[in-house]
């Protein structure tokens, strides 16, 4: 009778719980289960079975209504606020249509009536356990098809990169030439002692304007070079700190406090210390211009060790990104700032170095959440040995 279904569990034989305070009830159904090859664990009541689920997880659970401590309805309730997945049948003497009809309601999958007929029991026990297996399967799915559209998405990103950095070189070199001669005559006339107030204020704002051309278009430099930056071991905590130390005197004078929590004993990452810089400034930059608007506001900058990998989180408590947004603030050019405060290129040329150094860089948020940037890099150990 037992399901020839591969299980999800460690084991190959489902896991079951019996929960009843009857000692003779909680042995026959032991006895009968684990004959039939299934892995069988009871509890006297509730607590006990609530207690042992914090520590294993079960597929199916048989559960008695009346019990001491935790009534079954009371323990039907808290099982299932505990995990979600596992199927719960009821058992009775004492049930009526209208207890069997509210224990469904509350996630029951079946009620059976006592004294039971094994083979019923073991016939329902078969078809919950079909059931979770089900629902593993289908959870595996949906997490392998998220995996698909997360790396299609990567790879239209880079395409999108790639593409675009190629027309921002030609552009960006084309307009240098141009900018350099405009902001060196602009320059010259500023020597000219015979300029009147406004005429040196009108050349002063050429040259402002110039110079903020000459950055955009280093920016379009920079996010167009594809070379393979030139890595070496990178101790990250302090080099964050340096760049924090650049924007203190920012962060102190706008009331957003600067929380940084990367532990000293971090594993190096294997990296371009200039290029991570640029990241870091561009992060902590981002945040402080999107809790700009508030009287107060808080970055958090964690650093932990996971799967071979040196994650840096990035959290703000800013105002968060619309859902129609987060999926484009990587795009190029793409921007959520007023005209004149933003190219859309930092978060793209975060991306793309990110990606150069073999790692990742996402986000995670919801409006009025705040915003957490995660930066996903390998470890310099591992590297090595590639």
């Amino acid at each position: 009778m037992k399901s020839s279904v591969i299980r999800w569990s460690d084991e190959l034989s489902a896991k079951i719980l019996v929960i009843d305070d009857e000692p003779g009830i909680r042995d026959l159904l032991t006895q009968e289960l684990t004959a039939q090859g299934y892995g069988v664990e009871s509890a006297v009541d509730g607590l006990e079975a609530l207690e042992k689920m914090k520590h294993k997880k079960y597929q199916v659970a048989l559960c008695d209504l009346n019990m001491p401590k935790l009534g079954g309805m009371q323990a039907l309730e808290e099982i299932r606020k505990r995990d979600a997945e596992i199927e719960v049948i009821m058992m009775t003497g004492y049930a009526t249509v209208e207890t069997a009809v509210d224990a469904m309601k509350k996630g029951a999958y079946d009620f059976v009536q006592k004294p039971f007929n094994l083979n019923e029991v073991m016939a329902l026990v078969e078809k919950s356990i079909e059931k979770s297996d089900l629902k593993s399967i289908v959870q595996q799915l949906r997490e392998a098809k998220k995996k698909l559209e997360d790396t299609q998405m990567q790879l239209v990103q880079s395409e999108k990169l790639a593409g675009i950095g190629q027309l921002a070189a030609g552009v960006a070199h084309e307009l240098n030439n141009p900018l350099s001669g405009v902001l060196g005559f602009a320059q010259l006339l500023l020597d000219d002692p015979g300029l009147t107030p406004q005429q040196r204020k009108d050349i002063e704002t050429i040259c402002a304007q110039s110079q903020r051309c000459r950055v955009i278009i280093q920016n379009l430099l920079q996010f167009s070079r594809r070379k393979d930056p030139v890595t070496e071991p990178v101790d990250l905590a302090p080099l964050l700190q340096t760049t924090i130390d650049l924007l203190k005197y920012d962060f102190s004078t706008s009331g957003i406090e600067l929380i940084q929590r990367v532990p000293a004993s971090l594993p190096m990452v294997f990296g371009d210390p200039s290029q991570l810089q640029q990241i870091f400034l561009n992060l902590i930059t981002n945040a402080r211009q999107a809790m700009g608007s508030q009287k107060k506001g808080r970055l958090l900058i964690e650093g932990e060790e996971k799967q071979g990998h040196v994650l840096l989180h990035f959290k703000d408590d800013g105002p968060g990104i619309a859902p129609e947004v987060r999926g484009k603030i990587f795009d190029p050019f793409f921007t959520t700032k007023p005209v004149g405060q933003g190219t859309g290129l930092g978060l793209s040329i975060c991306y793309g170095i990110a990606k150069q150094h073999h790692g990742d860089l996402s986000v995670q948020s919801e409006l009025g959440s705040g915003a957490t940037f995660t930066l996903e890099l390998p470890l310099f150990i591992q590297k090595q040995a590639a």
